[in-house]
């Protein structure tokens, strides 16, 4: 299948994803590897948390949401001389169903 694109970042950014979802049913975007708020976890579960928390859990269509990542020295490469770590972003909200349509996609977080 055909994956989404590539987020690249460096150790220590601050990525900002602006997703509009201009598709007829609803998704999210959940990131591995990366450090988040819970407001940008894109995971739908009962936790109790409040509607702020969950805004990010289903994106309606024609609604957008930015999620904000972090990407701190752990989600960096961790053997030496590596200049890129891989991971993963896809849509959570129906997780075998938006993987296998191809809502998957690399996250490289690469040294400074």
């Amino acid at each position: 299948g055909i994956l989404g694109p590539v987020i690249r970042a460096e150790v220590d950014d601050v990525i900002q994803v602006h997703f509009k979802n201009l598709a007829s049913r609803p998704y999210s975007l959940h990131a591995h590897g990366l450090f988040y708020e819970k407001s940008s976890e894109g995971s739908i579960y009962d936790d109790e948390s409040t509607a702020w928390f969950k805004e990010d859990d289903a994106v309606q269509p024609n609604n957008s949401y930015i999620y904000v990542w972090y990407a701190n020295r752990r989600s960096g490469p961790v053997q030496p001389g590596a200049a890129c770590r891989s991971w993963i972003y896809y849509s959570d909200l129906h997780l075998e169903k938006d993987i296998n349509s191809g809502l998957i996609g690399p996250i490289l977080i690469c040294q400074k």
